[in-house]
């Protein structure tokens, strides 16, 4: 990896299971409530593995994420991500 290639950074908010006749059902304005409580730490994913947890942040009028804590070592986790987004074909 070098410092010009980039990997897609997923926040993970929340997550909730509906039923099928319920997602059918979701209109403008519907609350879908999620399963996490508001104190629980985001969660970061590259390349589809949990890199990091972190909160939500506003940094001039958008939205951010101040990184909490690594999830095992930072560097082995970025070198997994790179490895499977370039199995995947997309670096």
């Amino acid at each position: 990896m070098t410092e010009h290639d980039r990997v897609t950074l997923q926040i993970h908010f929340g997550r909730t299971r509906l039923r099928d006749d319920d997602v059918a059902r979701l209109k403008t304005g519907s609350v879908v409530a999620l399963n996490e409580s508001t104190a629980a730490p985001l969660e970061l994913h590259a390349g589809g593995r949990l890199v990091a947890y972190g909160e939500p942040v506003v940094v001039g009028g958008r939205f951010a994420v101040r990184v909490l804590q690594l999830a095992g070592s930072q560097e082995e986790n970025l070198r997994r991500a790179c490895r499977t987004l370039a199995m995947e074909g997309a670096v």
